[in-house]
């Protein structure tokens, strides 16, 4: 059974646990659920409905025609509805008032109409919209809230509402069919979304969060959203079933015309004094995009070059110190050439608490690990993208696209380790130690394609290579007492020196053998390299004063991999069968001498397949192999000794992993009423899986080697799906995650299958209009079930979390927000339970014609926010605590710049 240990939060942070007041909090979400669904219910009782028919000259209904309410004042959306495939539409729940009512359809005339609800006929009869002549004045001020063209969503921006300063980010939230999750995560019609564009262009690299989460909502005149095919697809014409769920930001001319951008300054206090500076600059034109940003804070905003905190709810660890800048620059030279590089670095400065506890489950019993750490770390972290999409002429085509990252880390870490078995002390670990840690890489990719023969046959080349190199410098010093001996004290530096290396050519001739069929035929040839070299020296204190000898170790790999495949592409049916080789040398070397010189040879089958059943329907198999092979690390028979307690030798006889997954999905979105169902199914199965084989010691210092074993299986499933309940004007949001996985890990000697199940459900309510009151409520729990063959209990624990976001914007000048959240850790498998309450607020008053804003706002007005996280692996159940930034209240004034 794992402890608590909350000794590093009560003297750090100063904070404590009341559970009382904190269940309190808890059930303050109820009557405020209760009221707001009371709100939604009476307000529905002085609602209204109209109805009919949108056709055209022919009287054939127009399916996906837009009907809508506008305000007369600004044009701004008010009710919608999309008519169906019998041109019929239905708007519900209407305020009594004047309206603009809008009917529009691609390709047709747009008509405008003044109404007033209640209407004496609620059925409004035919309307009838006409072929838009090629000669009629386009009316430029027209607001079509939302057009479906071909494959793709568009939205008209002006038609949502939001506040004065908002970001794309806000924007996002106000759209149908659009998710975006607290840590900026984005779903769009059911599907992550897997790149940004700006007025169909790069921005800040594939780093999705650095658009929406600064570019000003203002600029925006329409969001298209679209599943974006490959740069190859879209010049040879020839479909290869890639996709990525893109939105583009196309902007208004207002903001295509000199600079715009915003200046932020504001200070508070807390525990201690807090600041953050900022700004954003953005110049955009038909041929260029450029864009500049910086901030300077210590409130744990990392900026721009952090990628970590990619997860729901993810809590930062300690407090932080950083200066962030990015650039980014784009050129058109004209409608077909465009060349392209951005940069994102920052500096971080840390200071960081930490507790681990763990139960470590082996064949003669249980024993207990608990260690405290104090960390001061240092952060630079760079990184550059660029690209290139050249078209030569309509036969001939090159695209680039590179990395570059850089990242400089320092760090003195403190750890103090305690080690008991059956209430009994059996090892202590007191270790300080200096790190400085260096790691330059870079990659790129060209692809050349040339068509000839009229398109019917092409001819790709891709061009790949990648090179990185990490130099770390560790020195420490070690106090250990073990039941055998004293305390002794050692000193000790280590150097690790990694680089790797890899070079790649893949020709491809693409035949096309009728308009439907196509042949593609390959050869993969590649060159890897990766070489380890290690130097440690003892500098003083050691029982046996030796100098340890470390030699370089290199491995050399050559891939021929030839490949065919088959693929059928229809408007419905896209169907991939594809058999590749791999052939593999793999050389090893230690030192001076040549150790094994070794053969592979594997089939690599494949399979896909895609319907595209209805409109907003497809459903998706596919079918692929692999291999995994072992690394330098893995490979390097040389224990490493920079943490006494647990030593790592690598294993000279580790063989590649051959792996096999399957994936199925079914994705639907209804364009009617913007329901949107995701569900997937993934499976696999690893054959001569790398895992580990460890060996603890009477003096429970543990000796870890990775090792083949025979099989590894996972599993899992998901399904996301969001509707509207237009009766209560509210939206539920709800998705499902199930994980499974068994595999091998040897501990002294015997066989621990473990198996890991985790189901987790989150369900959140919003309200669909957002122009006054943006509200969300929900929650989410989470159960996991560990099993390990070497121990005798199981292990299944219970995370759940309440949560509550509200924003509320009564006039242009004033929004006032509340972010609220309890999160709960049971005691099944630990100690204890845990509550952690987080409670956070936020005043905006707009001046200067929205010109200028001053913001309030308070960060965990509670004081009770922790880091904190329990989990299962291998043989061990951990529990880590970690601290974190506390209550602050700070003030802030924000500047707009330019239009």
């Amino acid at each position: 059974m794992l402890k608590v240990n909350k000794t590093l939060v009560a003297n750090r942070a100063k904070k404590t646990f009341n559970r009382n007041s904190q269940r309190s909090c808890g059930f303050l979400f109820f009557p405020l659920f209760i009221a707001l669904l009371l709100g939604f219910s009476v307000a529905s009782f002085a609602q209204h409905t109209i109805t009919g028919r949108v056709i055209d000259e022919n009287s054939e209904p127009l399916t996906y025609a837009h009907v809508v309410l506008l305000a007369p004042v600004d044009s701004t959306l008010k009710y919608f509805d999309v008519a169906d495939d019998q041109g019929i539409y239905e708007i519900k729940n209407i305020k009594s008032g004047d309206y603009l009512l809008q009917f529009s359809f691609v390709t047709k005339e747009t008509i405008y109409e003044p109404i007033t609800i209640p209407v004496k006929n609620q059925d409004l009869g035919d309307k009838i919209l006409k072929t838009t002549s090629t000669e009629e004045v386009v009316v430029t001020a027209e607001y079509v809230p939302i057009a479906v063209k071909s494959d793709t969503l568009e939205f008209n921006a002006k038609a949502f509402k939001t506040k004065p300063d908002a970001v794309v980010e806000d924007l996002l939230k106000k759209i149908p069919g659009v998710e975006v999750d607290k840590s900026g995560n984005v779903k769009a019609m059911g599907e992550d979304v897997e790149q940004v564009l700006v007025d169909g262009k790069e921005f800040f690299g594939k780093d999705t969060k650095v658009a929406i989460k600064n570019l000003s909502a203002k600029a925006v005149d329409k969001v298209q959203i679209y599943d974006k095919k490959s740069e190859e697809a879209q010049f040879t014409g020839i479909d290869d079933g890639v996709r990525q769920r893109t939105i583009d930001f196309l902007l208004n001319e207002d903001h295509k015309k000199g600079y715009f951008g915003r200046l932020e300054a504001g200070g508070g206090a807390g525990d201690e004094t807090h600041y953050k500076v900022g700004g954003k600059v953005y110049r955009f034109s038909t041929r260029l995009q450029s864009a500049f940003l910086g901030n300077v804070n210590n409130i744990n905003d990392f900026g721009y070059a952090r990628e970590d905190q990619k997860e729901w709810g993810r809590q930062v660890e300690g407090l932080n110190t950083t200066g962030a800048g990015g650039l980014n620059l784009s050129y058109n030279v004209d409608k077909y050439n465009r060349y392209f590089a951005s940069y994102l670095g920052s500096y971080t400065t840390t200071d960081v608490e930490r507790t681990f506890t763990s139960t470590n489950f082996l064949q003669r019993g249980d024993y207990t690990q608990d260690e405290h750490q104090q960390q001061d770390a240092r952060s630079m972290p760079h990184k550059i993208n660029f690209g290139v999409r050249h078209k030569f002429n309509r036969n001939h085509n090159l695209t680039v696209d590179g990395n570059v990252h850089a990242i400089s880390d320092e760090s003195e870490l403190y750890r103090f380790t305690t080690t008991t078995m059956a209430d009994s002390l059996v090892n202590t670990l007191d270790q300080f130690n200096e790190t400085d840690n260096e790691l330059a890489s870079a990659d790129v990719k060209a692809v050349y394609i040339a068509k000839i023969r009229d398109d019917k046959t092409q001819v790709q080349t891709t061009f790949g290579g990648n090179y990185s190199r990490n130099k770390s410098v560790l020195v420490w010093r070690d106090e250990i007492t073990t039941k055998a001996d004293s305390a002794g004290i050692f000193y000790q530096s280590q150097e690790n020196m990694t680089d790797h290396n890899r070079l790649s050519i893949t020709p491809t001739l693409i035949q096309k053998l009728s308009p439907l069929w196509i042949l593609n035929t390959s050869l993969n040839l590649s060159s890897f390299g990766n070489t380890l070299s290690r130097d440690q020296e003892i500098i003083e204190g050691h029982r046996d004063p030796f100098m340890p000898l470390y030699p370089d170790f290199s491995t050399a790999e050559q891939v021929i991999s030839p490949s065919v495949s088959l693929r059928r592409n229809s408007n419905k049916h896209q169907f991939n069968f594809s058999l590749g080789g791999r052939w593999n040398q793999f050389d090893k070397d230690v030192g001076d001498s040549f150790i094994v010189d070794e053969h592979y040879f594997y089939l690599l089958p494949g399979f896909s397949y895609e319907n595209f059943h209805k409109k907003g329907r497809r459903i998706s198999f596919r079918y692929n192999t692999s291999i995994g092979m072992p690394s330098a690390q893995q490979l390097y028979p040389v224990t490493n000794t920079a943490n006494a307690l647990s030593l790592y030798t690598g294993n000279l006889d580790l063989t590649p992993e051959e792996r096999h997954n399957a994936h199925f999905s079914y994705w639907m979105f209804d364009y009617f009423s913007f329901t949107s169902l995701y569900a997937s199914m993934n499976a696999g199965y690893t054959k001569n899986k790398i895992s580990t084989s460890q060996f603890t010691n009477e003096e429970l210092i543990k000796i870890t080697t990775p090792v083949n074993t025979p099989y590894h299986y996972f599993a899992s499933g998901y399904v996301s799906f969001s509707t509207p309940i237009r009766a209560f004007g509210l939206k539920i949001n709800t998705w499902l995650h199930e994980n499974w996985n068994k595999g091998i890990t040897r501990i002294d000697g015997r066989e621990n299958v473990q198996t890991n199940l985790t189901h987790t459900l989150d369900l959140n309510i919003e309200n669909r209009k957002k122009e006054i009151w943006d509200v969300r409520l929900g929650g989410r729990v989470s159960l996991t079930d560990a099993t390990f063959s070497i121990a005798s209990d199981d292990a299944r624990y219970v995370n759940t979390s309440t949560y509550t976001d509200i924003r509320y914007t009564p006039t242009d000048k004033w929004n006032f927000e509340i972010e609220a959240s309890v999160v709960n850790y049971d005691d099944n498998s630990f100690a204890e339970v845990v509550d952690i309450p987080v409670l956070n607020a936020r005043i905006d008053y707009y001046v200067k014609g929205e010109k200028m804003s001053i913001a309030l706002w308070a960060n965990d007005l509670l004081n009770q926010n922790i880091g904190f996280r329990r989990f299962s692996a291998a043989n061990y159940l951990m529990q880590q605590e970690w601290t974190t930034i506390g209550r602050y209240v700070m003030m802030s004034v924000n500047w707009r710049i330019g239009s």
